[in-house]
């Protein structure tokens, strides 16, 4: 009984599975993300494969309603994709920020792009639907920690309200085990069935 126990621990840890995670501003305990940059809405923990998040953003009359959510990515995994998809009213674009939660109310800015209408390309230029934020920044996956997302510095035209709907897709994967690693496995596996041979008999 205990090398089957054994045995199931093993694979456990040698398995993944891709988990739906999805969080929209708006919904469940999520209402409002916040509007502080040192306080980002703390929206949880990534799943091994595909993570989405959702919101939406506006500026109605003078009033500017700013987002800024977080999300950790977990120890022995990485960020490898950062996909953003979005709808945008004419003449309206967002700035965006991407950061990295170091300590308490610390946050080290990773880089920047806008969101929006493409009416403004010629002097601030956005990024397309399905862009890959990581590749845009320059990184080609990002570590386990805990980062955060802020949209704020809006640009519009006239005195019109301006809406974004935004989704973020976080693809994460776990980080492979180095080769001394995945000898200590195969060894203690094959110590195990042995033993369980040797049980049977």
């Amino acid at each position: 009984m205990i090398i089957r126990h054994l045995m199931t621990g093993i694979l456990a840890l040698i398995t993944t599975t891709s988990h739906a995670y999805t969080v929209s501003e708006g919904s469940g305990i999520f209402t409002d993300f916040s509007n502080d940059s040192v306080m980002p809405t703390y929206t949880g923990l990534l799943d091994i494969g595909s993570n989405s998040i959702s919101g939406s953003t506006s500026f109605i009359g003078s009033a500017a309603d700013t987002d800024y959510f977080s999300f950790a990515v977990q120890s022995g995994s990485k960020l490898t994709s950062l996909v953003t998809d979005y709808v945008s009213d004419d003449y309206f674009h967002v700035s965006v920020g991407l950061y990295e939660i170091q300590a308490a109310d610390s946050l080290s800015f990773l880089g920047g792009f806008r969101l929006g209408d493409a009416y403004f390309d010629v002097v601030n230029p956005v990024l397309s639907s399905g862009t890959n934020i990581l590749t845009y920044l320059g990184f080609d996956s990002l570590e386990s920690s805990e980062y955060a997302i802020g949209l704020a510095g809006f640009t519009k035209r006239g005195g019109y309200d301006v809406n974004l709907d935004y989704t973020f897709t976080a693809n994460t994967s776990p980080v492979p085990l180095p080769s001394t690693a995945w000898l200590f496995v195969v060894g203690l596996a094959g110590l195990l069935k042995t033993a369980w041979k040797h049980k049977s008999k």
